[in-house]
């Protein structure tokens, strides 16, 4: 067989390019990939054009790890620019729905808890706390209008505002002993040890110093042992999403996790008003899980994870979505209309 001479002078220049490549070769060491820089889910802008991205440099050194905020173009039009330069990472972020400012949680200065920051994204400037709680705070979600926040915070049982969680905290920091005691189940998620806080949602005002309200203290709903977010690799969640109005907001929550241990764990989605009230479940069932409330950005539909509960060990996970109808009952306010 002839080969004709473009394909030969072609099978040539790849060998050489190789063999000069192969000059620069060496094996990869631990050092190359421990160092390489790690980067994060983006965070898309509401005009789709930018994104924010969580860039991690470890480092073989103790407290030696860096992790900063970086602004990027959709398009790729500009280059990398790095918003934030601390030695405490962050995380959680959101922007706020005019694209003006964005918000995450983060552990600066003399911060004992990670706090909510807002960081204007219409020049240079520093990110301002907005969050002063004694449990922290995380998780934040901006409402429709830009004015408010909500965010999770993981509270002690029976503490309704933020001094009363602050004297239990101090109080349990000064113990001198160190023993936990359950009463309940589960006592244990995978490598670390449940304590008996629970995560509850807060709203306020988007500004520094502003009163954060706790929409869940007191309620029925988490006066029960079984009540939980679903779980993440380092605690739980609400997953928290502002319905369309601003009016209330819709979260996942279980009411019986701590019947884990001989029936499955069902998730349900729930509806509480910005200014207090009683949670009401509207989307949810006996036999299947909703958790990861969004709306689409007409806010005619809601949508969530879909997971079946039975006694099956594997089960397919999907997208549910409903249709949302504003001025309705809560309990009736979805309906299920696609699979």
């Amino acid at each position: 067989m002839r080969f004709k001479p473009s394909l030969v002078f072609i099978f040539m220049a790849a060998v050489l390019a190789l063999s000069a490549q192969a000059a620069d070769l060496r094996p990869v060491t631990h050092e190359d990939i421990w160092t390489t820089a790690r980067v994060g889910t983006p965070v898309i802008s509401p005009d789709g054009r930018t994104a924010v991205v969580s860039v991690t440099r470890p480092s073989y050194e103790e407290d030696g790890d860096r992790s900063d905020l970086w602004l990027l173009t959709v398009d790729g039009s500009q280059p990398p620019r790095q918003l934030t330069a601390t030695s405490a990472g962050e995380s959680d972020v959101a922007w706020r729905p005019d694209g003006g400012a964005i918000s995450f949680s983060a552990k600066r200065g003399d911060d004992e808890e990670k706090q909510v920051y807002v960081l204007d994204m219409s020049g240079p400037g520093e990110a301002i706390r907005i969050t002063s709680l004694s449990t922290g705070a995380s998780k934040p979600a901006w409402s429709p209008d830009g004015s408010r926040i909500a965010f999770e915070s993981r509270v002690y049982p029976g503490a309704l505002d933020d001094e009363a969680n602050a004297a239990e905290k101090k109080a349990r920091e000064e113990r001198k002993y160190n023993v936990s005691a359950y009463e309940t189940f589960p006592i244990r998620y995978w490598d670390h040890w449940l304590d008996d806080r629970q995560t509850h949602l807060f709203v306020q005002a988007a500004e520094a110093g502003a009163e954060a309200r706790n929409l869940l203290a007191g309620t029925e709903l988490v006066a029960g042992t079984g009540f939980s977010g679903a779980a993440t690799r380092s605690g739980n969640t609400l997953s928290a999403t502002w319905a369309p109005g601003g009016e209330s907001l819709v979260f996942n929550a279980t009411t019986n996790r701590d019947q884990a241990a001989h029936t499955r764990v069902r998730f349900q989605l729930y509806s509480v008003p910005v200014e207090g009230g009683e949670p009401v479940a509207i989307v949810g069932g006996a036999d299947w899980s909703c958790t990861g409330p969004q709306f689409d950005d007409k806010g005619e539909h809601l949508y969530c994870g879909y997971s079946p509960e039975n006694d099956l060990v594997y089960n397919l996970d999907e997208i549910a979505q409903f249709r949302w109808r504003a001025g309705e009952p809560l309990e009736n306010i979805v309906d299920p209309v696609a699979g």
